[in-house]
């Protein structure tokens, strides 16, 4: 099961219960100028093809892991993804 919500979902109850309950999750973050800056610094080669439900590669969408972001406050296992 995927829990998916926009930016308002991105609240640690939410995503706490989710986490305890063995939900995953995907939720929206809010685009402030710290994570412009990060992804701004996310290299050419460590962006790879965005993919189709089945496997296929997309034409139109690359999307990279965002590293330098402090996570600690969510979640343990949480990662930010992001699309261009």
């Amino acid at each position: 099961m995927l829990l998916r919500v926009d930016s308002a979902g991105a609240c640690h109850e939410l995503l706490d219960w989710a986490h305890a309950a063995n939900v995953r999750f995907s939720v929206g973050l809010d685009l402030r100028e710290s994570v412009r800056a990060q992804i701004l610094k996310i290299a050419d080669q460590d962006w790879v093809s965005a993919v189709d439900q089945d496997g296929s590669e997309r034409p139109n969408g690359q999307v990279a892991e965002l590293a330098g972001l402090d996570l600690s406050g969510w979640p343990e296992g949480s990662r930010v993804i992001v699309r261009l």
